[in-house]
């Protein structure tokens, strides 16, 4: 491997270089007194161990691995060089407890034990009962502050040698780990709070390059948006007496009168514009042109009352007055009313500006064969696709599911300029929204589907379904009484999400490649075996992995193959199998399997969804 560098007299490759320092956080983390006694601090150690991970990941995709794909570039060199020093500062026993206030207990007792260690390998029976020895203690947060401060310049530096798209992709990945890496209201507070010390940091600096400091925000909006989330969460389950504070200072239902201009007897399945009367705060009341979407409801429903609650979740969720990242494409809901009559619930989304007044058009109107001349040249269809993508994880980052993905909610709309108005030239390609969050809900294991769509057994609806949940729900409605009820989870939105960017790939509705013999299973072999390869000529071949591995749902394809040197992961046979087991640190034993709980894991390699940004932003045409 070119440009070796050495650790304790060991060949040690970029690879190697990259899982010693993020072994080392781990221990660093586990700092006795610092989630207890400087919990955000903690966060920030853990955020920037987080982007340490996101960014190896992206390193690790090519063939090759994380060293290769780093020498393809021309980056091994500068990337060896700074991992190096992040090494050199992480190990340096001195220089931990003298500038950055963390010190090692029972030193005394180690050193006894390990006079006669060398690089060579030693029997891990010897190897774990000195890891037990080496305990680190926190006890300076000045101190400690800088040594956070040269972590993440370190980690700006490896982010610097980024393109921006690269660097975008990358940064996404890291903040939905950092989101999704704890679910109690506590620890999501701790890294808003990390968040606005850094914002405030940044602020007073004279150097920052801005996509860092915008990095930091997106974070923060995202985390408004999970504590929102969990705030809800805690409304809804609360154990009976017990006294929960009020979130809503106002609610987001409207009064069906303030709605009008629409065709009032149009089936709930048919978006439509309407005109919105809102009454703003300085009692000027404005008319503004919206669009309209529906969720029809059962008046018998025994759970009527928690869909009423959902509905009101969902509209403050995708509300305009909670701040949403740049990359989450959905439309501002303005509230909601209730057409009692047909009973129905009336989502009142905002236009985006700057678009025409005029019905968007769906990814499914595109894909038509009745519609001709359009096919987007392959570079707008590679940022539609990531577009979408990024939309989804966010939505999960807050912690719901889709639930109803499909082509037909996914909305393109049309310039305001008057010398493009013909279609399809008028429209905005590279910037669709995700809409239809009809049966939108909770990803808690806690919540269920309350209600369920009356064209559920549509098959076009079923083509984006996971064959698992249209077995579930024949066996629901009496087509089988043998199979057990499925739980929908994200994985599968991540599969209807896989539907959409096979259609985008081929530029052919999905249903076009459905025959009525299929079962859900043989559909599925079939658009694996034959029509997912196609993918491979047509948009190359890191897209059509992408797919296969949503549609296969469980990492078969490169996400598996990814470099898992950069794993979090304290397990020995692990790291052997990573090839890394001549790595020493210090004799710092990576075989002991209790140094981080399973709440403080940042492994991002049995996360899927962490690395499809990365490389749908790579694509090119």
């Amino acid at each position: 491997m070119a440009d070796p560098f050495t650790i304790l007299g060991a060949v040690a490759t970029g690879a190697q270089l990259i899982t010693t320092v993020i072994q080392v956080y781990n221990f660093i983390q586990e700092a006795q007194g610092l989630k207890t006694d400087a919990p955000v601090l903690y966060w920030k150690l853990r955020i920037e161990k987080i982007r340490l991970v996101a960014w190896g990941r992206y390193w690790s995709q090519g063939a090759g691995g994380f060293d290769e794909f780093l020498i393809g570039a021309g980056l091994h060199g500068d990337v060896c060089g700074i991992l190096l020093q992040m090494k050199d500062l992480l190990t340096d026993t001195d220089r931990l407890s003298s500038k950055y206030g963390i010190v090692r207990h029972e030193m005394v007792q180690v050193l006894a034990h390990s006079t006669n260690i060398s690089t060579a390998r030693q029997p891990s029976e010897t190897k774990h009962s000195l890891t037990a020895k080496f305990r680190w203690a926190f006890n300076d947060k000045a101190k400690f502050k800088t040594l956070l401060a040269d972590l993440k310049d370190f980690n700006d530096g490896l982010y610097s040698l980024l393109r921006l798209n690269e660097y975008s992709a990358v940064d996404l990945a890291s903040q939905s780990q950092a989101l999704r890496a704890s679910d109690n209201i506590t620890s999501v507070q701790r890294i808003k709070d990390a968040c606005l010390e850094c914002l405030e940091t940044e602020k007073s600096g004279v150097s920052e390059v801005p996509r860092i400091a915008s990095s930091t925000y997106q974070l923060l909006l995202g985390v408004e948006n999970k504590i929102l989330h969990l705030q809800q969460n805690q409304e809804v389950f609360a154990p009976a007496g017990t006294v929960v504070a009020q979130i809503r200072p106002y609610s987001m239902l409207r009064a069906a009168s303030q709605v009008s201009e629409y065709l009032k007897t149009s089936p709930s399945s048919v978006r439509t514009l309407a005109t919105y009367d809102d009454a703003a705060p300085d009692a000027v009341t404005r008319s503004v042109p919206v669009m309209l979407e529906w969720k029809d409801f059962e008046p018998t429903n025994t759970h009527l009352r928690l869909i009423s609650y959902r509905v009101e979740n969902l509209a403050r969720l995708l509300g305009p007055g909670v701040g949403k990242p740049f990359d989450f494409h959905v439309l501002d809901c303005l509230g909601y009313f209730e057409d009692s009559e047909r009973h129905r619930y009336g989502f009142i989304f905002a236009l985006p500006p700057p678009t025409q007044p005029v019905l968007p058009s769906t990814l499914q109107d595109l894909l038509s064969r009745t519609v001709t001349g359009i096919l987007p040249p392959l570079d707008e269809r590679f940022r539609m696709a990531e577009s979408i993508a990024r939309s989804v994880i966010r939505l999960h980052d807050c912690g719901w599911v889709h639930a109803a993905l499909r082509s037909s909610n996914v909305l393109f709309f049309h310039r305001c300029e008057t010398n493009q108005t013909s279609f399809p030239q008028s429209l905005i390609l590279t910037h669709p929204y995700v809409t239809g969050f009809t049966y939108s809900r909770p990803s808690d294991p806690t919540e269920s589907t309350l209600e369920y769509s009356q064209l559920r057994n549509s098959s076009d609806h079923n083509l984006y379904r996971h064959p698992a949940i249209q077995q579930s729900n024949m066996a629901r409605y009496g087509s089988s009484s043998r199979m057990e009820h499925v739980h929908y989870q994200q994985r599968h939105d991540l599969f209807s999400l896989g539907i959409i960017l096979l259609e985008i790939g081929l530029w052919e509705q999905v249903v076009q490649l459905w025959k009525k013999k299929y079962t859900p299973e043989a559909f599925l072999q079939k658009l694996l075996n034959v029509y997912v390869p196609a993918l491979g000529h047509k948009v190359g071949t890191v897209y059509r992995d992408v797919v296969s591995e949503l549609l296969a749902g469980d990492g078969s394809s490169a996400i598996s193959r990814q470099v898992s040197q950069v794993s979090d992961s304290t397990d020995a046979r692990a790291i052997e199998e990573q090839e890394l087991k001549h790595v020493e640190i210090e004799q710092l034993n990576l075989e002991d399997e209790n140094i981080s709980t399973a709440e403080d894991n940042d492994n991002l390699i049995t996360s899927p969804w962490a690395s499809i940004i990365a490389r749908l932003a790579g694509c090119r045409a």
